[in-house]
């Protein structure tokens, strides 16, 4: 499987295909990596229900998370590379 990141300002798409090059079966849109705890994670799109809890449209693995976080850190744009902890870290959960 081959993971494709294309960047969108600070957010990102995450592209799943079956081999490099190919055109991805799935991506899910508007991505960004948070830091909790000293931890990167992959912050999902999500939606809030009347309760005002968000609820993620994806789950992923740690390891799949690990994968994209690796792939997002080779293609991050230039002006954005150094500390990760400069990304937007305002979702409210």
């Amino acid at each position: 499987m081959d993971i494709q990141i294309k960047w969108y300002n600070e957010r990102f798409n995450i592209g799943l295909a079956s081999k490099e090059g190919a055109e991805p079966f799935i991506t899910i849109k508007g991505c960004r990596v948070k830091q909790f705890e000293n931890r990167e994670f992959i912050s999902f799109p999500a939606f809030k229900l009347d309760t005002g809890k968000w609820v993620n449209h994806v789950w992923a693995s740690d390891a799949f998370q690990a994968a994209v976080i690796k792939k997002v850190k080779e293609t991050m744009p230039k002006e954005r590379r150094g500390d990760m902890s400069d990304l937007e870290n305002d979702i409210p959960f």
